[in-house]
């Protein structure tokens, strides 16, 4: 292997291309990961939407045969919740 003897100018040069290079890999890995982070958010009020509207309707099913309301009331409440 050769001895390469780099000036001044070209130690700082490959200094800050490195520095260049990692500063994307970062923002990259950042990015990304702020990405999973957003999708995880939407995906958690989603389901929180969901479990919420499924209860409605479990309670309105629950009233209904119960006998505390008519089939109409029940699925009235229901829809007025969850809409």
């Amino acid at each position: 292997m050769r001895n390469v003897k780099l000036g001044i100018r070209a130690r700082v040069g490959a200094i800050v291309g490195v520095a260049a290079v990692g500063l994307v890999v970062v923002t990259a890995v950042a990015g990304m990961a702020a990405r999973s982070e957003g999708y995880s958010a939407r995906k958690n009020a989603l389901r929180t939407l969901v479990e919420s509207a499924a209860s409605s309707a479990r309670a309105a099913l629950e009233s209904e045969q119960g006998g505390t309301a008519t089939r109409a009331e029940a699925q009235a409440r229901a829809a007025a919740v969850i809409a």
